[in-house]
C-alpha cells in the first residue's frame, strides 16, 4: 500500500480496535465529545484514531491510515458514524476526522448531553452533530511524543454548539515495557453558550509483558476540574477504565475492557474481536452498560502491513539487480542536492533478508546485464543468496550478458538462463596496469617521488615504463587465489568437471548452446518467458513480480537499541565526504570523523560497524578517522568492528585497524601498509610550451611542491625521513590494534597487497565473513543476546556537487564533461588523473597501485 494521504483517500477504511458506544448517562460525555472508543487506553493509542483519547498517540503513528466506523447497532443512546485519516511522517504526524454523532433522539434544538448545561435534567437527548478534529504531533522516535487536537462542530439543532470550539494536549513517553501519557482535554475551557466547560484531565498508563509485544494491559483515570463542573467532578467523580487486548494467534486479536463510573456508581464492560489481513483489518466489538448495549463493526486499510489471519498467494520475487545497485535514488537534482540511497548495496543485502523471512514468497528471480560489483561483494552477495537457498527459496538467475564474475555470482542459484545471442565473456581473470613515464617524459614532465617499501607502486604508474617484479609477484598471487576459489565454487555449485570447466574459460567467448551443453547453464530464454520458468522452479502456480518488502507493522515500545553502520567508501581525503565527478564517493575525514562522534555519543547506538570499501588516499585524513574510532572506544566505550567490501587498503586498511575485529571476504583486497608522497615536475613541459615561471622565495624550500621545479638532494633527505616516520606511525597503528608485533608487521608490510583470505592466515583480519556476520559481532561485543531485535543504521550517502569545495568546481564540471560517452576504462583512467592531479601534498596512504582486475 502508498503512504501517501491521498492514494489512501481513495481506500474505504476502517474502524479502530475495539469500538463500542455507550450510553450518555454512564458517560457523563463532555459537548466537545464525538464517538467513544473505549479500547483504545491513551497511554497505548498510536493509530489515526489516538486523538479521540490522547492527541501524543498520533506521534507514533508510522505510514499512512484511514479508519471508518459505524456504531450504535443496539439499544443504546449513542451512536454515530466516524471516519479518520493521518499520516505518520517520522518525527511529524498529522491527522483529521471527522464524526457524526446522533444521540437517541437527537434533534431537540438547545438540548445538551447530560446537563453539562444548566438548566437541563441529566439523560436527555442531545443534538444531533458533526465535529471535525485536527491534530499534529511531534515525537523523538519511540520515546516521547508532544500532540495536540482541535475539534470544531456544527449542527442544525444547536446553535450553542456551532460556536464550540475546543483544544486538547498530550504529552507520551514510552519505554520497553511501560507506557505513561497525561492528556488535557477541553484544555481551552471551552464556552458552551452560557457555560464554561470544565477541563478534563487523563492519566494512562500501558504495560507490556515481557518477551512479546502482543499482550498489552492499559489503565485510564479521567477526572474534571470542579471549578466550573455542575455534575460529578474531581477524584469522587473520576471514570476509571482497564483493557486488555492480545494477539491470541497471527492476525486474531481479542479484547476486553471494564469501565467504572465512580460518580454514577455505573459499570461498563466491553468484549471484541479484530480479524487482521495485512494492510487490511475488521474489527467487531459490542459493549453492554448501564440502560442498554451497544455494537460496532468497522475495516481498516493502512500502509503498514499488520499481521495477517492468512497467508497471501505464494509468489516469485523478481529483482533487477542493475536497478537496485544504482546509486543515485533521486534523479537529475539529487545529483546537485544529494539524497542519494545511503547505500544500494546494503539496502539489497537488507531486502534479501527480508524475502527470506516473507512466506508468501516461494522462488527468487534475479536479473543483470553486468554487476557493478568487485569480488568481495560479489562473494557478499553470493553468500546471501545461499542463504535465501537454506531458507526454502527457489532461485533463478537470468544472464542479459555478463563475465565471470557474474557467472560466479549466478552459479549460486538452482537455475541459470541466459538471453539468446547473449554476450558471455566466462574467459577467466586478468589484472592490468598503465604506465605513463614514457608518454609524461615526451611532454616534458618528470614525476618524483618518495615511498617505503618496494611493493609500495602507487607512483610506478607515473615513474616507471614498465611492471615492477614486486607488483608482479603480488599480481600473480591474486588472480591465482582469486581463480582458484572461483573454480572450486562453479565447480561445486554445478557439479561439473574441474577440467571441462577450465576448457571452456580458455576459449574466450561462449555461447549459451555451448555453456547448456556443458551443463554450466539450465536454459535459454527471452524475458517473457522469466515466469514459467519460475513456476517450474516453484513447482506450483506462482505470480512473478517486482520484490517490494512491505512495512511490517512495528509494535514495539521505545526504541530498538542501534548499531550504526559508518562508510568509509572510495578515496579518502580532507574536508567531507561527496561525489566524485567522474561517478563513485569520496570519503571525506571531516564527514566520517563527525559521523562516528555522533554514533558514540548517542545512547541508542551500542556498536559501531566500519564498512570499508576504499583503496586509502590523504595519510592524514586517515589518522583523523583512526582517532576518532579509538576515542569512540577507549572515552565513549563503543565496540566497534570492521567489514570489508572489495577493497580496504592502505588508509582503507589504516582506519579498519582503529576497530578491535575486522571481518573480511576471500577476494578483498587488503593490507598495503605503507606510504609514499610525489610530485610532478612539469618545468620541461613549460619550457616547450614557452611559459616561464618566475617564484620569490623567503626560506631555500619555500616552494617545496611546485610544480615548476624538481626536489633538490636535500629535499628527497628531508621528505624521505618525513615518509619513513609516517610509515613508522602506520607499524604503531598497526600494531595497537593486531595481535602481531611492529618487526612481524613490517615483514608482511612495506607496501604488500593481500587478498582477504592470505590477509586471515597473516593475521591482518580476524575472520572471514560478511556485514551480517560483523552486526553479529557487534551486537556480542556491546553485550546484546543474538536474538535480540535492533536497528540496523546505516549513516550518511553520497554528497552532492554543491558539497565539492569551489576550487573542484571548474575541474569537476570540465572532466565530467570530457568523459561524457566515455567506455569505463576512460572514465577509470580520468579519475585516476583527477585524483593524482588533486593529490594533497602529504604522505599518502592509497593502493600500491591501479590494480584492474576483470
Amino acid at each position: 500500500m502508498p503512504r501517501s494521504l491521498a492514494a489512501l483517500g481513495l481506500a474505504v477504511v476502517c474502524a479502530a480496535r475495539p469500538a463500542a458506544a455507550q450510553t450518555a448517562t454512564f458517560l457523563h460525555p463532555s459537548p466537545t465529545d464525538g464517538l467513544t472508543l473505549p479500547g483504545l487506553a491513551s497511554a497505548v493509542a498510536d493509530r489515526a484514531t489516538a486523538p479521540g483519547v490522547s492527541p501524543s498517540g498520533l506521534g507514533f503513528l508510522r505510514g499512512g491510515e484511514l479508519d471508518y466506523f459505524h456504531e450504535g447497532f443496539g439499544s443504546a443512546t449513542l451512536g454515530g458514524d466516524g471516519l479518520y485519516l493521518a499520516e505518520g511522517l517520522g518525527g511529524l504526524s498529522l491527522g483529521y476526522g471527522v464524526e457524526w454523532v446522533r444521540p437517541d433522539g437527537c434533534g431537540a434544538t438547545g438540548v445538551s448531553l447530560n446537563g453539562m448545561v444548566s438548566g437541563v435534567s441529566p439523560g436527555g437527548p442531545g443534538p444531533c452533530y458533526r465535529r471535525q478534529t485536527f491534530s499534529a504531533a511531534t515525537s523523538a522516535g519511540k520515546f516521547f511524543s508532544l500532540g495536540a487536537s482541535y475539534a470544531t462542530f456544527s449542527s442544525a439543532d444547536s446553535a450553542a454548539q456551532d460556536n464550540l470550539g475546543a483544544w486538547s494536549f498530550g504529552a507520551g513517553l514510552r519505554t520497553r515495557l511501560v507506557s505513561l501519557s497525561v492528556n488535557a482535554l477541553d484544555a481551552n475551557a471551552p464556552r458552551f453558550g452560557a457555560t464554561t466547560l470544565p477541563r478534563r484531565w487523563d492519566f494512562g498508563a500501558g504495560l507490556r509483558l515481557p518477551q512479546t509485544d502482543r499482550v498489552t494491559l492499559g489503565v485510564d483515570w479521567l477526572l474534571r476540574e470542579c471549578g466550573t463542573a455542575t455534575g460529578p467532578c474531581g477524584p469522587d467523580g473520576a471514570l476509571w477504565s482497564a483493557s486488555l487486548t492480545g494477539e491470541v494467534v497471527r492476525g486474531l486479536t481479542l479484547f476486553a475492557q471494564g469501565t467504572r463510573d465512580l460518580g454514577l456508581g455505573a459499570t461498563g464492560f466491553t468484549l471484541g474481536v479484530t480479524l487482521d489481513f495485512g494492510n487490511a483489518g475488521v474489527t467487531f466489538g459490542s459493549a453492554v452498560v448501564p440502560g442498554g448495549s451497544t455494537q460496532a463493526l468497522g475495516v481498516r486499510f493502512s500502509s503498514d502491513r499488520w499481521s495477517s489471519l492468512v497467508s497471501g498467494p505464494s509468489t516469485a520475487a523478481k529483482i533487477d539487480l542493475d536497478q537496485a545497485l544504482a546509486s543515485g535514488s533521486g534523479g537529475a537534482l539529487s545529483l546537485v542536492f544529494g539524497g542519494g540511497k545511503a547505500d544500494p548495496f546494503l539496502d539489497l543485502l537488507g531486502d534479501l533478508r527480508a524475502l527470506e523471512r516473507d512466506t508468501t514468497v516461494r522462488a527468487v528471480v534475479f536479473r543483470t546485464a553486468g554487476l557493478p560489483l568487485g569480488m568481495g561483494r560479489a562473494e557478499e552477495l553470493r553468500a546471501e543468496m545461499l542463504r535465501l537457498k537454506a531458507a526454502g527459496k527457489k532461485l533463478a538467475f537470468y544472464l542479459v550478458s555478463g563475465g565471470d564474475l557474474d557467472y560466479y555470482v549466478a552459479s549460486a542459484a538452482d537455475r541459470i538462463l541466459v538471453a539468446p545471442q547473449a554476450m558471455l565473456l566466462i574467459n577467466g581473470f586478468s589484472a592490468s596496469a598503465m604506465f605513463a613515464a614514457g608518454t609524461l617524459g615526451k611532454l616534458g614532465v618528470k614525476v618524483q617521488a618518495v615511498r617505503v617499501g618496494a611493493y609500495k607502486n602507487a607512483p610506478d604508474e607515473f615513474t616507471r615504463g614498465d611492471m615492477s617484479p614486486e607488483q608482479r609477484e603480488v599480481d600473480e598471487a591474486l588472480l591465482d587465489d582469486l581463480d582458484r576459489r572461483y573454480v572450486s565454487a562453479v565447480v561445486k555449485s554445478r557439479n561439473v568437471e574441474e577440467r571441462a570447466f577450465r576448457t571452456l574459460l580458455d576459449k574466450g567467448i561462449v555461447t549459451g548452446a555451448e555453456l547448456k551443453e556443458k551443463g554450466l547453464i539450465d536454459a535459454i530464454a527471452y524475458p517473457d518467458e522469466l515466469e514459467a520458468a519460475a513456476k517450474a522452479l516453484a513447482g506450483t502456480d506462482v505470480r512473478l513480480a517486482d520484490a517490494a518488502v512491505p512495512e511490517a507493522r512495528d509494535l514495539r515500545w521505545g526504541e530498538r537499541p542501534r548499531i550504526a553502520i559508518i562508510r568509509v567508501v572510495g578515496d579518502i581525503v580532507g574536508g567531507r565526504s561527496r561525489s566524485s565527478p567522474l561517478g563513485g564517493s569520496v570519503a571525506g575525514a571531516e564527514t566520517i570523523a563527525a559521523q562516528i562522534r555522533a554514533a558514540a555519543s548517542s545512547p541508542l547506538v551500542k556498536a559501531i560497524v566500519l564498512r570499508v570499501d576504499s583503496p586509502g588516499g590523504d595519510g592524514l585524513a586517515s589518522d583523523l578517522i583512526w582517532r576518532e574510532l579509538k576515542q569512540a572506544k577507549d572515552v565513549q566505550h563503543k565496540p566497534c568492528v570492521a567489514s570489508m567490501g572489495d577493497v580496504a587498503a592502505s588508509g582503507g586498511y589504516y582506519v579498519a585497524v582503529g576497530c578491535e575485529e575486522i571481518f573480511a571476504e576471500p577476494s578483498t583486497v587488503t593490507g598495503s601498509i605503507g606510504v609514499f608522497a610525489l610530485k610532478p615536475d612539469a618545468s620541461g613541459l613549460m619550457e616547450k610550451l614557452g611559459v616561464k615561471q618566475e617564484t620569490l622565495v623567503r626560506g631555500k624550500s619555500a616552494d617545496l611542491f611546485s610544480l615548476s621545479r624538481p626536489w633538490t638532494d636535500d629535499e628527497l633527505k628531508t621528505l624521505q625521513a618525513w615518509v619513513d616516520q609516517f610509515y613508522d606511525q602506520f607499524l604503531d597503528r598497526v600494531a595497537a590494534g593486531r595481535p602481531l608485533k611492529k618487526d612481524e608487521i613490517d615483514k608482511i608490510a612495506r607496501g604488500r597487497v593481500w587478498s582477504g583470505q592470505e590477509a586471515l592466515e597473516r593475521h591482518l583480519v580476524d575472520h572471514l565473513g560478511s556485514i551480517d556476520d560483523a552486526v553479529a559481532s557487534a551486537k556480542a561485543k556491546a553485550g546484546l543476546a543474538a536474538d535480540a531485535e535492533v536497528d540496523v543504521v546505516t549513516v550518511g550517502g553520497d554528497g552532492s556537487l554543491l558539497d565539492l569545495g569551489a576550487t573542484d568546481d571548474a575541474d569537476a564540471r570540465a572532466l565530467a564533461a570530457l568523459s561524457a560517452g566515455a567506455t569505463p576504462e576512460v572514465r577509470a583512467a580520468l579519475r585516476e588523473a583527477w585524483r593524482v592531479a588533486h593529490t594533497p601534498s602529504g604522505p599518502q596512504a592509497a593502493m600500491p597501485y591501479s590494480l584492474e582486475i576483470h
